[in-house]
């Protein structure tokens, strides 16, 4: 199962893992030990998708590792030796990422576990029947898995508990189990990451709200503020509106300066986007990637994997799936203008998943453990736990 990517701290970790239940990690009371296990299963269930669907894509849970081992190195305050001075935030910091991790967690991966479940079996009569499901009737692939899996059909907007994003993520995951063409495999397995990923960042929303919000700063700055924001947005209107009549350009740049600007101290949130500019990172596979900057390219001559470059697979329920997602994409087929202003509007991080997915989804450094390199210390760490 491993693929050679077991250490000392894999193998602590998988120990711990083979006789806990999903409920007993997510209910661990101590959340840095509760955050490696979490990450940790997250990539067994990655490993274990990937022999559903191959290995050429990554599925959501093994972006989920690497976002829940930044999350670990945050709540542990790895590299943030600051947080020493304002050990209150630190506290903080520890407390709603812990709270969010488990949350995910709790709420996506027995999901993953009873898919995987369900089609793992090596029942020849039920991998013919889902065969067929999938060739002759895929419309009914999301209410076979809503009763299958036991999915709430109501959206998180409607109720927490609701799951309406992961019953279309997993007639996705479905139906790319049985994709004979590669790029038709990708962008379903591309759209399924996108619902999850919606998903996560639905529940967590208010908690983000909370991580980076400082309210007293905010008000002070915008009272300060807003006039001589107000003066130069309107000195950057009338420049572009000159400019596109002389049939120049915008400046993206300015744009994106006046956007941080406008959204840090007219909208009040000057610590939601501070923060975001100077704390907010993720690592995966051998790259750190800055939030606050437009997501690289997958390649130096491409955007996008091959794959994923534009969609073609013609079912209208699928293209439905995918426009809604889409809507959420800023700047279509581009990753120009996928950064951050503010990690806590859903939006933001919308914008900025949906491009990271699409980008990063063949990247095969992401099959790798998250803690595969990590240093003797967080082994140490684990062991007397």
């Amino acid at each position: 199962m491993f693929g050679g990517e077991s250490n000392g701290i894999v193998d602590q970790l998988e120990r711990f893992s083979r006789d806990a239940s999903w409920e007993q990690i997510g209910e661990l009371s101590d959340p840095i030990f509760r955050n490696y296990l979490i990450t940790h299963n997250y990539w067994r269930l990655s490993m274990r998708m990937a022999e559903l669907l191959g290995r050429q894509n990554l599925v959501w849970p093994g972006f989920g590792a690497w976002a829940s081992a930044q999350a670990g190195e945050m709540m542990r305050h790895d590299g943030m030796g600051w947080l020493a001075l304002t050990p209150r935030f630190g506290e903080r910091i520890t407390a709603l990422l812990g709270r969010g991790n488990g949350l995910i967690f709790m709420d996506i991966a027995p999901v993953f576990s009873a898919f995987l479940a369900l089609m793992e079996p090596a029942d020849t009569a039920a991998q013919q029947e889902h065969h067929k499901l999938a060739e002759d009737a895929p419309g009914e692939v999301p209410a076979y898995l809503q009763d299958a899996l036991d999915l709430d059909p109501r959206s998180v907007d409607e109720h927490p508990d609701g799951q309406q994003a992961m019953i279309w993520a997993f007639s996705e995951y479905f139906l790319a189990a049985y994709a004979a063409c590669p790029d038709a495999r990708a962008e379903r397995i591309y759209v399924a990451n996108c619902f999850v990923g919606l998903q996560e960042q639905t529940r967590i929303d208010c908690m983000l709200d909370a991580l980076l919000e400082l309210e007293g700063i905010n008000r002070v700055w915008r009272a300060m503020a807003t006039p001589l924001v107000r003066l130069w947005g309107a000195g950057c209107w009338l420049q572009d509106t000159v400019g596109r009549r002389l049939g120049r350009q915008t400046d993206a740049h300015r744009r994106h300066a006046y956007r941080l600007a406008r959204a840090a101290l007219i909208e009040g949130r000057l610590t939601q986007v501070m923060g975001t500019q100077l704390l907010m990172s993720l690592d995966v596979g051998d790259e750190e990637l800055d939030i606050s900057d437009d997501v690289p390219w997958s390649s130096p001559t491409a955007a996008y994997p091959s794959h994923l470059a534009r969609f073609d697979e013609p079912s209208a329920e699928f293209r439905a799936r995918l426009e809604a997602l889409l809507n959420w994409d800023r700047t279509h087929d581009t990753t120009d203008g996928s950064a951050a202003v503010d990690w806590t509007e859903l939006s933001d991080r919308m914008n900025f998943i949906v491009d990271l997915f699409r980008t990063r989804q063949q990247d095969l450094a992401l099959f790798t453990h998250p803690l595969s390199r990590a240093p003797a210390d967080v082994l140490a760490e684990v062991a007397t736990i």
